[in-house]
């Protein structure tokens, strides 16, 4: 039998008790609802670069979770996914990063990042693409669950009206190959949500460093 593809995923170092993982998820758990935990190894010495990539905690929502699971629940599930996500993403700001740098980066140490090393939540759209958003260590609480806000709505547009969804138009520069990560970030003026593809995080954090 081929195994069901999961709905919701979280990833937590490979020390997070089992216990510990059943009380995060005992809120979000219905019947019916695929869930997917991947523990990892903690996060060895860094290329100054590689801060982009992982973050300690982090959240996935799947595709099959809109095209699937919820067209089932019903819209219910979709308020307690939103609830659960911020307090996850919210206890995970309690948890401290410290990045220790390969001794063979030619980069600079981007002292000048503010996002945080300690959560991310990850969303795949109709199309496959991955979204990390990442979570800006000078906002607020508030600017973090209105983030996640407007990433689920326009998860749910994506879902209901691809292509001609909103999110389908923010991403169209980055091409159709779903291979492509896309990185969203806070902005700390409008509190509105800017996309980037990997390439062009990357130019924005030399430049962020550079100044």
């Amino acid at each position: 039998m081929a195994e069901r593809k999961p709905h919701i995923g979280i990833e937590l170092p490979d020390n997070a008790p089992d216990i510990f993982i059943d009380k995060i998820l005992a809120d979000l758990y219905v019947d019916g609802l695929e869930l997917k935990v991947r523990k990892r190894p903690e996060i060895g010495p860094m290329n100054a670069l590689e801060w982009i990539i992982p973050t300690a905690i982090a959240a996935y929502i799947f595709k099959s979770y809109f095209d699937g699971f919820l067209k089932e629940a019903g819209k219910d599930h979709y308020l307690t996914l939103g609830i659960w996500l911020k307090k996850f993403i919210n206890n995970g700001r309690e948890i401290k990063v410290k990045t220790i740098y390969s001794s063979q980066s030619l980069e600079k140490q981007p002292n000048k990042n503010t996002q945080s090393k300690s959560v991310s939540l990850h969303l795949q759209t109709k199309n496959g693409k991955i979204i990390k958003l990442l979570f800006d260590n000078d906002l607020q609480k508030d600017d973090w669950d209105n983030a996640i806000n407007q990433l689920l709505d326009f998860a749910i547009d994506n879902n209901e009206n691809y292509p001609n969804d909103n999110l389908t138009k923010q991403l169209e520069k980055f091409g159709t190959d779903s291979r492509i990560h896309v990185y969203a970030i806070i902005d700390k003026v409008n509190k509105g949500l800017l996309f980037y593809s990997d390439k062009d995080f990357i130019f924005l954090h030399r430049r962020n460093n550079e100044e």
